[in-house]
């Protein structure tokens, strides 16, 4: 499989179902991806996808809750970039026996 599949994945059942900005934050997120994470700010995310930086915060936060993406660790002014682990499908889509949030 590997990124190409996890892409074609995401495209086929996913990437459909996304608000713009929930789409262009992941995309973005899984271009930078590096053995399975991705690590940027904020405000970069911003300025790549051309959305503001409010609107990437809910982006993320609502792509956390429905489990396509998880915060491996956040980054602020002296901590540096965020890190995040991005995932193709939302895990009831992949178990059903796991609850909707």
């Amino acid at each position: 499989g590997g990124r190409f599949a996890d892409l074609n994945t995401f495209v086929d059942f996913t990437a459909g179902t996304l608000e713009r900005s929930e789409l262009l934050v992941w995309v973005t997120l899984f271009r930078d991806c590096r053995d399975g994470i991705a690590r940027t700010g904020q405000a970069d995310l911003a300025r790549r996808t051309r959305i503001g930086e409010r609107t990437v915060r809910h982006a993320i936060g609502r792509l956390v809750k429905r489990g396509l993406l998880e915060i491996v660790r956040r980054g602020g002014i002296s901590a540096g970039a965020s890190t995040y682990r991005l995932r193709p499908l939302e895990p009831a889509r992949i178990d059903p026996e796991t609850p909707a949030k």
